[in-house]
């Protein structure tokens, strides 16, 4: 083989193996990100849900596992977690005659008064004011 040959022939098994190797890295990152939001949305509930959590299940890094909601969601991990604790929120307040206490607490947030003041700061009206305003309009 000349050394022509031989160059050609590395080129193309360099080009093969870079091939082959981002391949690998997109399953991975395409497996991963099925089996994180998967697991999110089903624990966001959770009291204990956070990125320490997460970093220790994945076995990765929490910068990298915050880096990777943030580049998958558009959103960092705390505003993530509370888009979907408020949206299950929301319709449980609208939808149930559950106390407005238990709603919160079986939604991943311990104080309520803090809650309020965070679902107030998002919405504009009170958890309260969100309830009898869906009622009414129902």
């Amino acid at each position: 083989m000349t050394n022509q040959g031989v160059y050609e022939f590395l080129q193309n098994l360099i080009l093969e193996l870079t091939d082959y190797v981002q391949q690998r890295v997109h399953e991975k990152q395409s497996r991963l990100n099925h089996d994180l939001f998967q697991y999110i949305n089903q624990h966001f509930t959770s009291h204990d849900l956070s990125l320490q959590l997460l970093s220790s299940k994945f076995s990765l890094s929490v910068s990298y596992i915050s880096r990777f909601i943030k580049e998958r969601s558009g959103k960092n991990f705390t505003k993530y977690i509370q888009d979907l604790r408020f949206t299950k929120i929301k319709n449980e307040l609208a939808n149930t005659s559950l106390p407005i206490k238990t709603i919160v607490e079986q939604n991943g947030y311990y104080d309520l008064s803090n809650f309020s003041r965070k679902f107030k700061l998002v919405t504009g009206i009170t958890p309260s004011q969100y309830r009898a305003r869906s009622h009414d309009a129902q």
